[in-house]
């Protein structure tokens, strides 16, 4: 006797991982919706989908399908064309869970979104920065040290400083914003009525047809916060390069934009991120590296001996860093000075320089053991710092080439 399949309603529903639910693309023409190759996977959505499940029949995905431009956005539900018929979508709403976090209008279908583009689409704000980009800026520090294949060509890339004075990018800015729960973790937005907050957007700029069309690459937010007596912080809040354009040297130009205008600003005693990634730490050591330098701040005498605490307090006002930061990049470059094979008696200072410094940061783990593992653990954390200064000097040897 065959068995009975049980009514569509008895059906058992399962959860799933959102993060395999949701996709992300960005697209100025129709058929690229249609690439898959096109579409990225979020790398957070609890703030979306609770414990980043949702509970559904019919395996559909979610696309949010952004123009490239002026970041207009289509939501759009896919049901699984290989699953039986009728598969309806049930059980968590998707739809509903993700509408109470887009703040500007959106629509149903990729052909109203790219309706709806400006076609005139120019960046707001006032143009900070601009770079060309080619494989010698590829420098990002990555966790495996790789980096995407260069494009064809020169491009012109250029930032925009902008805030929520701006009614337009007011707009602009709540149709990308949804983009920090997806790629920062406990992200949130930000307040549009508080005026401490700058934002800074990357686009890149092409001409087609003798008409400029810009692609926008990535932004950054920055909060201006009180630093006692009369001076202010600038902290690095969210800071992302879209998936299409990571890995090709565009996060350390943004934040060195973002750095030059720091410095020149009399107010600004130091340049701070929220609570950064190892990989974006190491990005902003570069671009701290890139300031001392061009800055010219050490000479070979320089190098040759430890920085008094006064020397270590001027250059940090100077440079916008923190104490920490100035004897880092002072290491860094002593380091680079003594080139590829040094002797022991070469290193020896630079040794005990890095050691101290690596105590003070730790001395509440390291003072909890014995004697000998205490000088174990303080030789291994001097040993890895070596080795990631190497991976540094590297690619500043890369950018100053």
């Amino acid at each position: 006797m065959s068995k009975v399949a049980p009514p569509e309603e008895e059906q058992p529903q399962v959860g799933v991982s959102a993060l395999d639910v949701l996709r992300v693309a960005f697209v100025t023409k129709a058929e690229q919706a249609e690439d898959e190759s096109n579409f990225h996977k979020p790398l957070f959505c609890h703030q979306i989908y609770e414990n980043e499940m949702v509970v559904e029949r019919g395996n559909p995905k979610v696309d949010l399908v952004f123009h490239a431009t002026d970041m207009q956005m289509a939501v759009i539900v896919r049901p699984d064309p290989n699953a039986p018929d009728p598969a309806p979508v049930t059980g968590t709403d998707l739809m509903g869970s993700l509408a109470t976090h887009i703040v500007e209008r959106h629509f149903t279908s990729v052909d109203e979104m790219l309706s709806a583009s400006d076609a005139a689409f120019a960046p707001l704000g006032s143009k900070i920065a601009e770079y060309t980009s080619d494989a010698h800026l590829r420098a990002d520090m990555m966790d495996d040290g790789a980096a995407a294949p260069a494009q064809e060509g020169t491009t012109v890339h250029e930032v925009y400083k902008s805030n929520f004075e701006d009614a337009a990018f007011r707009k602009l800015h709540r149709r990308f914003q949804l983009l920090n729960l997806l790629y920062i973790d406990a992200a949130s937005y930000i307040e549009e009525e508080d005026p401490r907050w700058d934002v800074f957007t990357l686009f890149r700029k092409t001409e087609i047809n003798g008409e400029l069309q810009y692609t926008f690459i990535g932004f950054t937010t920055i909060y201006k916060f009180y630093a006692y007596p009369e001076s202010t912080r600038h902290r690095v809040s969210q800071f992302i390069i879209l998936p299409p354009y990571q890995k090709q040297g565009h996060a350390l130009k943004l934040l060195s934009a973002v750095r030059e205008q720091c410095l020149a600003d009399d107010d600004c005693v130091e340049v701070v991120m929220e609570d950064p990634t190892h990989q974006f730490y190491c990005i902003r050591i570069l671009a701290e590296l890139l300031d001392f330098n061009r800055l010219e701040v050490w000479g070979p005498d320089a190098l040759e001996k430890d920085l008094t605490l006064d020397e270590v307090r001027e250059l940090g006002k100077k440079l916008s860093v923190n104490k920490k930061s100035v004897r880092r990049a002072h290491e860094i470059f002593r380091q680079r000075a003594l080139g590829m094979a040094p002797t022991d008696d070469e290193t020896k200072t630079l040794r005990l320089a890095i050691k101290a410094r690596l105590f003070r940061q730790h001395e509440d783990e390291l003072e909890g053991l014995e004697e000998d593992a205490r000088k174990e653990k303080l030789h291994e954390m001097y040993t890895a710092t070596l080795e990631e200064n190497g991976k540094l000097i590297d690619r500043l040897n890369n950018l100053l080439a």
